[in-house]
């Protein structure tokens, strides 16, 4: 259905129904108190039960064990377009590129216990 009908059709639905006014309880459902939107995102990871680690390039690799060793990771999957080198983590941890359609092993996803993502910028000021 193309925009313009899926418009017409509104607007003929709302001249023979009126919908009446009502009153906001809220005029925005983001409640930033931060000035830093980082500190706020980390903030509401925090609040969602997230641990959250602020880590240099430096020190990475070493923060990536420790974490992996501490939640008792098996297997691993990890972007494609990833900037670490999952070689040089190490451990007794089978490593699964996602570089292939879910359809194509979407059995396998169901066994996968951690997964490694690099994000670029963060959507949902909800900590997700």
């Amino acid at each position: 259905m193309s925009r313009e009908r899926i418009l017409a059709n509104i607007k003929q639905s709302l001249s023979s129904n009126h919908i009446p006014s009502y009153n906001v309880a809220y005029d925005s459902p983001m409640k930033i108190t931060e000035n830093d939107l980082l500190l706020e995102y980390i903030k509401n990871q925090l609040a969602n039960k997230s641990i959250v680690y602020e880590v240099d390039k430096n020190s990475i690799y070493n923060k990536i064990v420790e974490i992996l060793e501490f939640i008792k990771a098996k297997k691993v999957l990890y972007n494609a377009d990833i900037s670490i080198d999952s070689s040089k983590i190490g451990g007794d941890y089978t490593f699964i590129k996602y570089d292939k359609f879910v359809d194509d092993f979407r059995l396998e996803m169901f066994d996968i216990d951690t997964s490694i993502v690099e994000v670029r910028c963060g959507v949902a000021n909800l900590g997700v």
